[in-house]
């Protein structure tokens, strides 16, 4: 999807706000271009500048600078403003390590270490979603920022996956993150493809829609896959105590954080069986310890 000015906003609110450190680690789950602005890039360069005490920052020739914003790659920014920076990619390029996250687990010595770690627009490609979250909540120190902008409706066109809220509700609540931002945007509408109109899409027209989730990870423990148990109580958890293969899984049951958005998602009916199912599990290990 690409990174724009919202990007370098965002970046510089993360650093305003105490979130982030300058000079801080930034790891980029694709190597994404840069469309921005001339003036929204000077803007960005100049406020490092400041923070950093470094006024050769923005000295930057127009026709580097028109490169840079024009799809130049993001990280080529970033380190120019002196973050230290790791792209992980499925090509070569500068500063990229090659993995793929349909396959590779994270290297031993990128746990833990990055200050930031951005999915802008990247997973919604990756076919093993599991092993692409378990990655980007590896990459992160224990008190840094994950940073997720991704579609959330339509593109029908465009990659594998669309993202619903909860998913990122579950993360959060499995994983102790703390919700730092969440927002939604949408964009202009466009034609549908024909091919979907002549199989049954009803719609002329659509919109595309994005998520855009920040997450603080707060606790240095493994990742844990959450379990979408949220419209029933009947699960057997002995699926999961063997593990699969060699690897073992760390699953967790969640309840999101938002009560608003657990109270939209679970019907009244799981509420009430929830309720009964807790008051059962509690009397029957009172009646055991008696």
């Amino acid at each position: 999807m690409g990174t724009t000015q919202k990007t370098l906003s965002r970046i510089m609110g993360f650093v305003d706000g105490g979130m982030l450190p300058a000079r801080g680690a930034i790891a980029e789950l694709g190597a994404q271009q840069l469309h921005c602005d001339r003036d929204d890039l000077l803007g960005f360069l100049r406020f490092f500048e400041t923070r950093l005490g470094d006024n050769s920052l923005s000295h930057v020739g127009d026709r580097e600078l028109s490169a840079r914003c024009g799809g130049g790659y993001l990280g080529v920014t970033l380190k120019a403003v002196q973050f230290r920076y790791l792209a992980l990619d499925l090509f070569h390029g500068v500063d990229t390590r090659l993995l793929d996250l349909n396959l590779h687990f994270l290297p031993d010595e990128l746990r833990g270490v990055f200050d930031l770690v951005t999915n802008y627009g990247t997973t919604e490609h990756v076919i093993n979603q599991m092993l692409a979250m378990k990655t980007i909540h590896d990459l992160a120190r224990p008190g840094g920022l994950i940073h997720h902008d991704l579609p959330m409706g339509g593109y029908h066109l465009h990659g594998y996956f669309n993202y619903n809220p909860g998913l990122f509700q579950d993360l959060a609540a499995a994983n102790n993150y703390e919700i730092v931002l969440q927002e939604f945007s949408a964009g202009d509408r466009r034609s549908s493809p024909d091919f979907m109109r002549r199989n049954g899409y009803a719609d002329a027209t659509y919109r595309d829609y994005g998520i855009e989730v920040v997450f603080r990870k707060t606790a240095d423990q493994p990742f844990k896959i959450p379990v979408d148990t949220i419209s029933s109580v009947t699960f057997t958890d002995a699926v999961w105590t063997a593990g699969v293969g060699a690897e073992k899984v760390t699953v967790a049951t969640s309840i999101p954080i938002d009560p608003e958005v657990l109270l939209a998602r679970m019907p009244l009916r799981t509420l009430h069986a929830a309720y009964f199912s807790k008051l059962r599990r509690g009397i029957s290990d009172r009646l055991r310890r008696l």
